[in-house]
């Protein structure tokens, strides 16, 4: 079983290198791009917030993660409930590992503006609105769990998509919308989940651990009679 898990474990950290450089290089050279614009052009005025978009690579991932490493771990010989354990671990690594890049690139973005005086860009950080202290520990637990929690729906999303078809996976993010938009469900994650006082936002991030742990039930549901072929090509 060890020998399984390192093996999804490695295949998916070797198919995932590809796309980690290339969504950083692009972000990197975004910020750099950003910075000599607001050099060159002093009267200009951005607003920078870099949290959103690592929010959409996570959910592209984990949406794309069955899709292209599913079928051949099965094929390799690999169990369906092993492949889901290995991508968990690969989640939680590779959630941990995305916010202390950001954290990284977002310090010294920050280091250039203040070393430059570029008053013009205003970076905003989740960590600002949050009622957590804005340490840097603070700062990588925090949105590796985010990071953790939006890569585990995409993953979920993925499976529906996979083993479903478009018109399945569809239908399951229609049925999602609806239970979100349901009186009883926004009640819950508005009084529960996200307090809002004032400027300050209140998460129980207890909840949105489990909330990110309990995501990988239906996906296993969904993907340990699935075949190795996605629903659409077949």
């Amino acid at each position: 079983m060890l020998r399984d898990l390192k093996g999804i474990f490695y295949y998916l950290l070797i198919d995932y290198r590809f796309s980690f450089l290339v969504f950083w290089s692009i972000l990197t050279a975004t910020l750099v791009g950003f910075t000599l614009l607001s050099i060159l052009v002093p009267d200009s005025s951005m607003i920078v917030f870099t949290s959103p978009i690592v929010f959409v690579f996570c959910v592209i991932s984990g949406l794309n993660m069955t899709k292209e490493t599913f079928p051949f771990c099965v094929k390799m010989g690999t169990t369906r409930t092993r492949y889901l354990l290995g991508t968990f671990a690969f989640s939680l690594f590779f959630s941990l590992v995305l916010s202390m890049v950001h954290l990284g690139i977002v310090r010294g973005f920050r280091a250039v503006l203040d070393a430059e005086k570029i008053s013009s860009i205003r970076h905003y950080s989740l960590m600002d609105m949050l009622d957590v202290q804005a340490a840097w520990y603070n700062e990588i637990w925090v949105l590796g769990l985010l990071f953790f929690l939006f890569i585990s729906i995409g993953f979920l999303l993925g499976s529906v998509f996979y083993r479903y078809g478009l018109i399945g996976g569809f239908s399951g993010v229609a049925v999602f919308g609806v239970l979100m938009m349901l009186p009883v469900t926004k009640d819950y994650l508005f009084s529960e989940v996200f307090r809002l006082q004032g400027m300050t936002l209140h998460v129980d991030f207890l909840l949105l651990l489990v909330a990110a742990l309990l995501t990988f039930v239906p996906s296993w549901m969904v993907l340990r009679k699935a075949s190795t072929t996605a629903a659409r090509a077949r």
